[in-house]
């Protein structure tokens, strides 16, 4: 789109959408991701332009039309934002790459409830980053890991009325919960280094890291707390899940044989026929058995 829209053609398309009215944050802020993105540009098209073995003139041409057509500046992000600006900009920015990152543990492997809990926690941190900075962050972010009042009531019933299955179901949701926090955490650091550092600086993606990795250490030390109280139902929780997702996993892979046509369709029917009766037995979560010394 970009290599057919000339300048003048382009800002009357941000005027339309408004881009023009941005504050002046988040005009830095884009500015630099379209120089970013326009250096990415740049690379993909000398590699196509060397596989169809096009003249290097033709892909130098193509990269300065580009950026002529989005007519690129060259203002660095640091002489428009403070240190603060900056700081809740990258957290709003890894609190809404969590956001997107979540449903990729869905499809029956995580409850609906910890999804759902996870979705509405990083809306808070989101809010929070805009309007509290990282003290606002760091509050929605532990909001989340703190003992939900359903885990306390299932906690009361199994102490005094000996009633296991509703701690079971508490504690199998807190530990899910816990193990894709952790998943995700890990993958917003890769991120935060891969993307955020070349936006907002080295320094300021390394107070980033800091951040996360403080996360990172509440998450596992929440594991590792439940494996120390009940270390045989979250071995089994552990297994449950590294199941479901070699189900799931071995799913995708059969739809991609048949949609390559390596196998026919009756092959993956009846292989998919398998697939789903494992996985209704292994989707159900196991018993808090007696001798694992639940609620100490």
């Amino acid at each position: 789109f970009s290599l057919l829209v000339n300048g003048s053609s382009l800002r009357w398309v941000i005027r339309q959408l408004g881009l023009d009215r941005l504050s002046p944050q988040d005009q830095a802020l884009q500015q630099q991701a379209i120089n970013l993105s326009t250096e990415e540009v740049e690379a993909t098209v000398k590699r196509i332009a060397g596989i169809f073995h096009f003249r290097p003139e033709a892909a130098a041409e193509v990269n300065e039309l580009y950026r002529l057509s989005l007519a690129l500046g060259q203002a660095p992000l640091a002489a428009d934002l403070s240190e603060r600006e900056r700081l809740a900009i990258g957290l709003t920015t890894l609190a809404t790459r969590e956001r997107d990152l979540i449903p990729d543990y869905g499809n029956g492997i995580m409850s609906v409830r910890n999804l759902d809990a996870m979705m509405r926690n990083t809306g808070h941190m989101i809010d929070a980053a805009r309007n509290e900075g990282r003290l606002g962050y760091n509050r929605a972010a532990r909001r989340i890991l703190e003992p939900h009042i359903s885990y306390q009531l299932a906690l009361w019933l199994h102490r005094h009325l000996h009633l296991d299955r509703p701690l079971a179901a508490a504690l199998a949701d807190r530990f899910e919960l816990l193990i894709c926090r952790r998943a995700v955490l890990e993958r917003l650091h890769r991120y935060n280094q891969s993307r955020l550092k070349p936006l907002l600086g080295e320094r300021m993606a390394g107070v980033l890291d800091t951040v996360l990795q403080a996360r990172s250490q509440s998450a596992e030390l929440a594991i590792q707390a439940l494996r120390d109280a009940h270390p045989e139902f979250t071995q089994a929780l552990e297994r449950r899940l590294l199941l479901l997702f070699a189900l799931r996993q071995g799913r995708n892979a059969l739809e991609a044989m048949v949609a390559e046509s390596v196998i026919s369709k009756e092959v993956y029917t009846w292989v998919d026929q398998e697939l789903g009766r494992a996985w209704r037995l292994g989707v159900a979560r196991p018993v808090l058995r007696k001798q694992d010394p639940a609620g100490r």
